[in-house]
């Protein structure tokens, strides 16, 4: 769906890893070599040790510390949608560690995350939105993608979508 609504004039170059090539190290290879990525997978939060939070490839987790370890500080921008990855703490939430923001703290200028399990449907149609939103004049930028997630919660809100059936994303970031 993302490289059909971003194909020409986009000039964009994918690399696409489906359930049967997504090994942690094919994972990391691709983080390593591109700098606007976009998740679709499992994710979970450990709330006792938040650096082995972490998002299921094929042959197990790739942690929060894995993905920290790897030199992001050329990403431009990361899309985690992904139960779980911008989850707080009740008790200390302005200390919590999660994935998104471990990716920002590891150098990454603009990451969307998910603060609760995401409904595979409703993430869907919530990515295509924002892909159209976010590129909407042809230009890819990470410094409208808060505003691009903000006009499509409420694209979905018009759609009438309940809000126990919308994904809470945060966007984190510039």
């Amino acid at each position: 769906m993302i490289e059909h609504i971003l194909c020409p004039p986009y000039p964009a170059v994918f690399t696409k890893l489906t359930s049967a090539t997504s090994t942690t190290d094919a994972v990391c290879n691709a983080l390593q070599k591109n700098q606007w990525i976009h998740f679709s997978c499992h994710g979970s939060q450990n709330f006792t040790e938040p650096f082995k939070s972490s998002l299921e490839m094929l042959n197990g987790p790739l942690s929060l510390l894995d993905i920290i370890n790897l030199e992001l500080s050329n990403h431009e921008f990361v899309y985690l949608s992904a139960c779980q990855t911008a989850v707080g703490d009740i008790k200390t939430p302005d200390e919590m560690i999660h994935l998104a923001a471990g990716l920002q703290f590891g150098g990454v200028k603009s990451v969307i995350g998910t603060q609760w399990s995401v409904h595979d449907g409703v993430a869907y149609l919530l990515a295509s939105e924002f892909y159209k939103e976010f590129c909407a004049d042809g230009v890819m930028d990470c410094t409208r993608a808060a505003r691009a997630l903000h006009q499509t919660l409420l694209s979905l809100k018009r759609q009438k979508i309940p809000l126990k059936e919308q994904i809470m994303f945060v966007h984190i970031g510039i």
